[in-house]
């Protein structure tokens, strides 16, 4: 990865590597709380560091955002899987790292499943449509 990529990195805070996600994805707080069906207010918590969200909300985030760059590749998901892991490790210490994308993507699916109270699990959006850039 190089100094330019558009991909967030994990450096010893967890609020600033939730709003790089989130901004990353979407252009404001209040459009991924319309997304994900919850309040400004939460978000605007999660990342001013007052509320940590659940694991999945990270993992989320980060397969809508390697969805959403272009060119999307094994090198943006590992890089992305690496810093994710750096966040839980530092910040969600009773959490296993994820292994791989594929466990990424499980993680992001079963939040997303209980976001909108279903008991299976839901696809989610492989390519970014209209998420408020």
């Amino acid at each position: 990865m190089t100094e330019t990529s558009p991909l967030p990195r994990y450096i010893d805070d967890l609020s600033t590597f939730l709003g790089d996600l989130r901004s990353a994805v979407f252009s404001s707080q209040s459009k991924i709380a319309r997304h994900l069906q919850l309040s400004h207010t939460t978000i605007s918590r999660y990342e001013s560091g007052n509320l940590k969200p659940a694991s999945g909300y990270i993992a989320y985030l980060a397969y809508l955002l390697t969805s959403n760059v272009s060119g999307e590749s094994t090198a943006h998901k590992q890089h992305l899987l690496g810093e994710i892991n750096k966040a839980l490790r530092w910040n969600y210490t009773a959490l296993s790292q994820l292994q791989d994308w594929d466990e990424l993507s499980h993680e992001a699916t079963t939040y997303m499943s209980s976001r909108y109270g279903k008991s299976e699990p839901i696809q989610l959006p492989l390519k970014h449509v209209s998420w408020g850039q």
